[in-house]
């Protein structure tokens, strides 16, 4: 069994000040990591293979724009708070009124449970 200072990590933390570097110092790691696991799989028997990567296939168009509009969409809403554009005030100011806690009674009320003695 591997020890823990046999470990080498895959992967590293990114800073978005070094970031270029760090994903260019990690790829060739990466590419080791990549041929080390198509090895093993090569050495699998076929059917083993097969029910491991059956599901996998290349992406359609349709999929590759979706995820590229959800990413796109993600990012111009984080901007767009980030501006305060399209935040209701109005709920945001509601979070300084809420009281604290729950009102157990109120939120009982109409509860057939707590109505039988």
């Amino acid at each position: 069994m591997p020890t823990p200072q046999e470990f080498q990590s895959f992967t590293a933390s990114v800073f978005p000040s070094q970031a270029a570097e760090t994903v260019i110092a990690k790829q060739p790691v990466l590419a080791d990591y990549g041929r080390e696991l198509r090895n093993a799989i090569s050495q699998l028997p076929p059917e083993a293979t097969r029910t491991l990567l059956g599901d996998y296939g290349q992406a359609s168009p349709a999929l590759m724009t979706s995820i590229e509009d959800s990413i796109l969409l993600r990012e111009f809403a984080h901007e767009r708070v980030a501006q305060q554009a399209d935040v209701s005030q109005e709920w945001l100011n509601a979070a300084d009124t809420q009281r604290t806690g729950i009102d157990e009674s109120a939120a009982a009320a109409d509860d057939t449970w707590n109505a039988e003695p």
